[in-house]
Order: C-alpha cells, then structure tokens, then sequence
C-alpha cells in the first residue's frame, strides 16, 4: 500500500541523509507503530537497496511476534544484544518498544519515529535511545581529552532524531504532533529541518517525487502548526533550553 511504500522510502532516505551529513557511521533505531510497520519496511526493496549500497550494514529487528533478527538470521536475545552492540559499520534496527528501556545501545545517533507516539514517556524514551555517551567518548571526557565546548574530535558527537508524518493526515494528529515538537524542545532537541514535503494530492506516485512546479520549494517546518506553537505557554521556554544543546537536531520528513 501507499503508507509503507512512504514509511520505507522514508527510512530509506533518512538514513542516506544522516549519512551524507556526518562523518560518522548511521546507526538507526527505527521506532515502529506495530508488526505490520516492521515486516514492510524489512521486506521492502529500499532495505535492498541499502544493502547494496552499504555492503557491511547490520539489519536487525526485534519484537515479540518476529523474535530476534540479524541480516534474516533468526537467533536468540542475547546473541541479538551482543551482535548489535558489537557491529562496526552502518547499522538499522527495526522494534516495537522492545528497545526504549532494558537494551541499551550507545552508539544509536539516529532514533526515527514511523508514527507520532501518544505518551510523554515514549517520546521521551525514545528520542533518548541516541543520546547516550559512546564509551569511548565517556573515558576521553573522564580523563579531560576532550570537552563538550568542542565536539569536533568526539566518536559520536550528537544525536539527531527524525520523524515520518502524513501530512494528509496531520490536521486529524495536529494535536500529537505539536506534543511531539514541545516535548523534544523540552528535551534540547532544536527543529530545524525539513528533508521533503509535499502535499498529497490523492494522485499515484512516489510521495518523494519531485513536485510538478520545479520552482516549488518544500514548506518550512517551522511554519506547520505555527499558530498552535506560538499560543503553547511552553514554547518560549522550550526554545531557550533547546539552546543549550545546540548541536543537537530534529527533522521530519512528510509526504
């Protein structure tokens, strides 16, 4: 159907984007709605894709009704644990939950959301998942080799967290979505970027195609919702206590 071809060019893209951005390999912790999420991004031809253009990355995926999966092994948690947190190289998980507390994977930059979470504590969780301390990071910052003034020379400098939005249906989550925003802002994240949008005008096609007017340029993020998040109390304390961690980023990507 339309909604995983988007989901799975979106996690296609996202992660091609990070890639491009950073010096640093793209480690993605691909927060899914449910089963269905799971099993069409995994079998999805993006996933080949990828594989092809990255030939060393690790594919895993964990939930309860799929087991533990590495690159379409079956095995079992511990080895699971072990594999994802010993890969060098690209690396994409797919879950449902199973790792936003009790699996702890620190070297995730790239926590992406397929849907707009309906709690606090999975946004809060989840968007978490990329922000804790490579070890090594953690040892050079205990001996002093290196500051948090200057990230240059870090191993995992910051985190970036990414979200999938059906803009046809964003009046309907408007209210999850401005949710999303301030509680992210409340956590350091800065929104300050839109990979792609364009509106869905109920024709056939790839949600990512180019818009027909060349001249056409996507939406800023900013200005989706403006009225909610100017009239939300929160938002000028949100936006100071994102200042603190300035290197830190969200975006969003919309069909």
């Amino acid at each position: 159907g339309k909604r995983e071809t988007a989901l799975a060019q979106g996690v296609y893209k996202a992660f091609i984007e990070h890639d491009k951005r950073n010096a640093f390999d793209p480690k993605a912790l691909v927060h899914c709605n449910d089963t269905s999420d799971v099993k069409s991004i995994q079998k999805s031809k993006q996933i080949k894709k990828l594989k092809s253009q990255y030939p060393d990355i690790m594919i895993a995926v964990i939930s309860d009704k799929t087991g533990c999966i590495i690159n379409d092994k079956l095995v079992k948690r511990p080895e699971w644990i072990r594999s994802v947190n010993n890969h060098n190289g690209p690396l994409l998980v797919m879950h449902i939950d199973i790792c936003n507390a009790g699996i702890d994977v620190p070297e995730f930059n790239l926590p992406l959301w397929t849907y707009l979470p309906n709690s606090e504590t999975k946004i809060v969780q989840g968007n978490g998942r990329g922000s804790r301390l490579h070890p090594k990071d953690r040892s050079r910052l205990e001996k002093g080799e290196i500051t948090t003034a200057d990230r240059s020379t870090w191993y995992k400098p910051y985190n970036t967290v990414g979200l999938l939005v059906f803009e046809d249906s964003l009046e309907e989550d408007e209210d999850k979505f401005v949710d999303f925003i301030l509680r992210s802002r409340e956590q350091g994240f800065q929104v300050n970027d839109t990979i792609s949008l364009h509106k869905n005008s109920g024709k056939k096609g790839s949600p990512f195609d180019p818009p027909e007017d060349p001249n056409a340029r996507p939406q800023d993020l900013k200005s989706l919702c403006q009225v909610r998040l100017e009239n939300e109390e929160l938002l000028e304390a949100t936006i100071k206590a994102g200042k603190l961690t300035s290197a830190d980023d969200i975006f969003a990507l919309f069909d």
